[in-house]
């Protein structure tokens, strides 16, 4: 009779190489690149300085993105790539990386830097204005009830 043990199984360790999905340019000259990067077996989106040094920070924007079909039927990627374009999108319109905090801004930095607040209502106070637990209901809601407004003041 043998004694036989086996070893432990570990997690998942490895990392892939960080792959280029997007960058942006502050306004005084910093280049910023949002990576994604397969950790532990999930991809992780982050945004880092071009340029290393200088007291310039990362930041984790997404620490899971879905790996499998996302619930409303599209890829992973797709989704991941849409997270992107929104991110970089608030970056272009904050001219600021979305994630630092105002308060760790100098006085003259965030009064240069800091966008006034978006004039449109986010996709989440549409539905929650009209009751709606979808996107495209609350869109729904809304003509609905601008065309009953307007058929009113007509």
């Amino acid at each position: 009779m043998s004694n036989t043990t086996t070893a432990p199984v570990l997690p998942d360790t490895r990392t892939s190489p960080k792959h280029h999905q997007g960058s942006y340019a502050l306004p005084d000259g910093t280049v910023r690149v949002v990576y994604a990067q397969r950790v532990l077996g999930h991809v992780r989106l982050t945004d880092e300085p071009e340029q290393r040094g200088n007291g310039a920070r990362a930041y984790l924007i997404e620490r899971c993105v879905d790996v499998g079909p996302v619930a409303d039927g599209t890829s992973a990627v797709a989704h991941m790539d849409a997270l992107v374009a929104d991110y970089l999108e608030e970056a272009r319109r904050l001219q600021r990386c979305p994630l630092e905090r105002a308060a760790l801004l100098t006085d003259a930095r965030a009064t240069r830097m800091l966008a006034p607040r978006a004039t449109k209502d986010s996709p989440f106070e549409v539905m929650l204005q009209y009751g709606a637990r979808t996107w495209p209901e609350a869109i729904k809601a809304r003509a609905a009830a601008r065309r009953q407004a307007k058929a009113v003041t007509a």
